[in-house]
């Protein structure tokens, strides 16, 4: 049996202020369009997230050879629990000896079809340090002789020191996008971000 103001305790404006109001909420060129953008904008969200992305065919990564020339490959795995937490899709990961090399040549390849949904490539500079190793130098590098499918300009990688008590790696990374080659993490996710937007796809790889 009580008023609404009794009821919240609202300090409700009198009716002397109804004019006033009226001024306030009078249809005005700005307030118009900054309700049409906020209209496109929710349309847009709801059309970009109702999408059925596109996502490329592709030969699975068993089918990387493990013979190439003198090389030849061990295949090995990423324990269960990593894999729970990477969310890949596909992956290689495999060990290269030759005669007259005492140190393998190690490959890591991890390939998501779709980077949504919190499932994206985890760069090594979270990865590593996660795992206890610590990263004594890094840089950027070119690779003489070696360039990105018919680019002219050689390949550009990221070259980083670690060691972890007395073991020490040398690792040399980059990520593959939709044939962009890159090696800015931050750059990286910029890319999947457009990429959805303007061709609806964010599959990428990361090449280690």
């Amino acid at each position: 049996g009580r008023s609404l103001d009794e009821v919240f305790d609202l300090d409700l404006p009198g009716r002397s202020a109804l004019p006033g109001l009226t001024v306030l909420l009078a249809p005005n060129r700005p307030l118009g369009a900054a309700v049409l953008l906020l209209v496109l904008a929710a349309l847009g969200s709801f059309a970009i997230a109702n999408r059925v992305e596109q996502v490329p065919a592709r030969t699975p990564l068993t089918a990387f050879p493990l013979k190439l020339g003198e090389w030849r490959g061990t295949e090995g795995s990423v324990p269960r629990e990593q894999l729970e937490e990477l969310k890949l899709t596909d992956y290689i990961m495999a060990s290269y000896a030759r005669p007259g090399l005492t140190r393998p040549v190690e490959l890591y390849v991890a390939y998501y079809d779709s980077q949504r949904k919190g499932a994206s490539i985890h760069s090594p500079k979270a990865c590593l340090p996660g795992g206890g190793w610590a990263i004594d130098e890094f840089s950027q590098i070119t690779v003489p002789g070696a360039a990105a499918d018919d680019a002219v300009a050689p390949l550009t990688v990221n070259r980083s020191l670690i060691s972890l008590g007395s073991q020490r790696m040398l690792v040399y990374y980059w990520f593959e996008q939709r044939g962009r080659h890159i090696t800015n993490e931050y750059l990286a996710k910029w890319y999947i971000f457009w990429d959805s937007l303007t061709m609806n796809r964010t599959d990428g790889a990361l090449v280690r």
